[in-house]
């Protein structure tokens, strides 16, 4: 049997998820964001050790009309971070709490391996950032 803490990490809890109207404009305010095509990511961060680190995904409505295509791209998105985001640093540990928003720029409906990648990508390059703060 697997220990608790390796059975939960794989997956995606409503704590992950970043509801408050308030942090998503604050984020938005303070225009600390990269671009890794087709995403732009806002990011702030805290010293809070009990929280996980949130996230919140948009993909607007001008470029997908439809809502099916729009929650597929947000789920596929999801997905992948679930699968990856052992690549951040863990909370818990480094006491640094991100708070990230993921703006989809796409014209095209994309697969789930370009996703995969630039979440990857994405990833990666918060976790520099995380090793510079």
């Amino acid at each position: 049997m697997q220990p608790a803490e390796d059975r939960h990490s794989c997956k995606l809890p409503k704590a992950e998820r970043l509801c408050s109207q308030l942090q998503i404009a604050k984020l938005i305010a303070k225009k600390q964001c990269f671009v890794c095509y087709p995403f732009k990511c806002y990011y702030d961060w805290d010293y809070q050790t009990q929280l996980p680190h949130q996230f919140v995904v948009s993909v607007p409505k001008r470029n997908f009309r439809h809502a099916v295509d729009r929650n597929h791209i947000k789920r596929l998105f999801r997905e992948a971070y679930r699968k990856h985001k052992h690549l951040l640093p863990p909370s818990s540990e480094s006491g640094l709490h991100f708070h990230l928003f993921f703006f989809f720029n796409g014209k095209e409906k994309p697969v789930y391996q370009q996703i995969e990648t630039k979440t990857i990508e994405i990833l990666e390059r918060i976790n520099k950032l995380a090793n510079k703060i």
